[in-house]
């Protein structure tokens, strides 16, 4: 297979002590003739701190 070109996107920013964390990202992979999402998802935590 060869290298596929892909992208990710983070939403939805939130964050305290104004520090912005992304809540939602996407992955997507960027074919010639189409776009093709293989990641969405939310992110509740990072390193076991939860994202409010």
């Amino acid at each position: 297979m060869f290298g596929i070109p892909f992208q990710g996107y983070d939403y939805y920013l939130n964050g305290t002590g104004g520090i912005k964390r992304p809540t939602v990202f996407r992955a997507v992979w960027n074919y010639p003739d189409e776009r093709f999402v293989y990641f969405d998802g939310k992110i509740d935590s990072v390193n076991g701190v939860r994202v409010k």
